[in-house]
């Protein structure tokens, strides 16, 4: 999890960097918004279980660079794209499903047993074990 917020903080720091330090990049630059995205998106399966917070994950994942383009406006030699918001969030919800598709053949770690795991993990354990029906 602190690999992944650190991978969110640098992509915030590199894209609100002022355009005369960053230069020009090869190839498209949407390109590089929906892999950046990508990347960022494809742990998201492993650190939120389930589904519905793994899509949830990757349309935060998909605003957060939205607002990130937004503060463009207010960097100088950066500048708004509809483009690259759809290109943020083409790479966030990509990589969402890529991850999908990767935890399914990954192999799952053996759960602990009871006696090693944290005291709160067995409060939790408890709580949702009696709120199925």
């Amino acid at each position: 999890m602190v690999l992944w917020i650190a991978g969110l903080a640098v992509t915030a720091w590199v894209s609100l960097l002022p355009g005369s330090r960053i230069g020009t990049m090869p190839g498209s630059d949407k390109v590089w918004h929906g892999s950046s995205y990508l990347l960022l998106a494809l742990p998201i399966c492993f650190l939120f279980p389930s589904k519905l917070c793994a899509f949830r994950a990757a349309a935060c994942l998909a605003l957060y660079g939205a607002l990130i383009e937004v503060g463009q406006l207010y960097v100088p030699g950066r500048s708004f794209e509809w483009g690259d918001i759809f290109a943020n969030a083409t790479g966030a919800f990509g990589g969402m499903f890529l991850s999908m598709l990767l935890a399914r053949w990954m192999p799952r770690p053996e759960p602990l047993p009871a006696a090693q795991e944290a005291p709160a993990l067995k409060a939790a354990r408890r709580l949702t074990a009696t709120r199925r029906p």
